[in-house]
């Protein structure tokens, strides 16, 4: 399921002070850092403090230390 699909955009949605942006994967990189941002290479969910996040094949997501943490923990599919 590549990027560009009908039913995946190619960027996303960042609230910043209220605001929704779309950010490409680039500038999600960009804003909060590369290492900081992993991408699922199949679809998951995982649990972090009780709450279900779910990761979507090739959909980037932000992560903090706990959760980046977590997957590795896990030996999550992200790269």
């Amino acid at each position: 399921m590549p990027l560009g699909t009908s039913y995946l955009t190619e960027t996303v949605p960042y609230v910043a002070s209220g605001v929704t942006q779309q950010l490409t994967p680039a500038q999600m990189n960009a804003t909060f850092g590369a290492g900081n941002v992993k991408t699922a290479t199949k679809s998951f969910s995982i649990v972090q403090n009780g709450q279900t996040i779910n990761f979507i094949k090739n959909v980037p997501r932000y992560c903090d230390a706990g959760l980046l943490a977590l997957l590795v923990l896990h030996n999550a599919p992200v790269v």
